[in-house]
């Protein structure tokens, strides 16, 4: 399978854009093992949906374009200043205020693509740390979904950081 995240891209033009690059290039000095490499290989972008795919890849083109192209554009206010970042595990994330419009579009992303998931993957080892409820929950999407963060468990955020070299790490730099 290949893994494949669905995004929105953020314009370079938004003056968050520049402030995000510039933490992610301080961060990715600090952490030896930084795989979010936003100068390089990567852009800004808020994950709509992010699981590996089996299939052919212009298939699942071919369901997401079907879902713009019926889709308005999702308008998501980018704060002028980053919120708190937060640590999860390997991450360091900027959580965005909740969007109906880009839970929509993430919700109908997921259900038109879903079904060229890679079915044979585990369920990740942070999703078996959670607590019960939560983790019954997010298992549950996960193995419906290939993903345990879609539906009511979406959360738009910016990834600005990711070492799994140094879990621990990540929130005493941040």
């Amino acid at each position: 399978g290949i893994a494949y995240n669905i995004h929105c891209k953020i314009s370079p033009q938004e003056p968050v854009y520049q402030r995000i690059m510039e933490y992610n290039f301080r961060l990715r000095q600090k952490l030896s093992g930084d795989q979010a490499d936003l100068q390089n290989k990567e852009e800004p972008h808020i994950s709509l949906y992010l699981t590996d795919f089996v299939g052919d890849l212009d298939d699942i083109i071919s369901a997401i374009k079907s879902v713009t192209r019926r889709s308005h554009p999702c308008v998501q206010p980018l704060p002028q200043t980053l919120p708190t970042l937060t640590p999860s595990g390997s991450y360091g994330m900027w959580f965005l205020s909740p969007n109906k419009c880009l839970r929509l579009l993430s919700d109908r992303i997921v259900n038109a693509t879903a079904q060229f998931r890679n079915t044979s993957l585990e369920v990740p080892e942070w999703v078996k740390k959670l607590p019960e409820a939560e983790r019954i929950h997010a298992t549950e999407m996960f193995e419906k979904y290939g993903s345990p963060t879609v539906f009511d468990a979406f959360q738009p955020h910016f990834t600005i950081a990711y070492d799994s070299s140094a879990p621990a790490d990540m929130a005493n730099v941040l």
